[in-house]
């Protein structure tokens, strides 16, 4: 009989404690974004992807990195830069890089019809949207990289994220859920 009144009352403790995450740490907006794409064959962060190796890597920076993670030269490096030093204890940016074939670009940005939320203790979930291009890049690649940088404002920075893509409809990509590493 107790297993039964535990089955029962559990959802009733849940919702309270995730709305208690929000009332604890305060709603979590998004500040800007910014999406560029690229050859694999020219990084645009320090330890970033490459034409092989990994598919995706994700840093959360709760402050200004102390060493410079972009190690791109042009405007588009610069723009992702000066976003990166703008991070203070207002916020904070999760900086994504994703690899994909030259044959289905797309754009990384905020999902702007699903909210980013606590969840646990002081983690976060990210929803990004993933835009596909009608057209080229414009520029010749066998493999491209999506660099984007979103920041938040949030009265408490996050512990650690996990990033969730979705598809330009809203439906969830599937494979797509990844951590962000914390960085400060």
């Amino acid at each position: 009989m107790r297993r039964r009144t535990l089955l029962r009352t559990a959802p009733a403790l849940v919702a309270p404690a995730v709305a208690g995450c929000t009332a604890a740490y305060g709603r979590i907006d998004v500040d800007a974004g910014q999406s560029h794409l690229h050859p694999a064959g020219e990084r645009y962060v320090d330890g970033g992807l490459t034409a092989d190796g990994d598919g995706v890597r994700a840093w959360l920076f709760t402050e200004p990195p102390e060493t410079d993670p972009i190690v791109a030269d042009d405007d588009e490096g610069a723009s992702l830069r000066d976003s990166l030093d703008a991070v203070d204890g207002s916020g904070f940016a999760l900086l994504v890089e994703a690899r994909m074939d030259d044959t289905a670009p797309y754009h990384l940005t905020s999902a702007h019809a699903i909210d980013p939320k606590w969840v646990r203790l002081a983690d976060v979930t990210l929803p990004l949207t993933r835009y596909r291009l009608d057209s080229d890049p414009g520029f010749d690649a066998e493999a491209v990289v999506v660099t984007a940088l979103v920041t938040y404002e949030a009265r408490t920075p996050p512990n650690g994220a996990t990033v969730h893509v979705y598809d330009d409809d809203g439906a969830e990509t599937p494979g797509s859920r990844f951590d962000a590493r914390r960085v400060g």
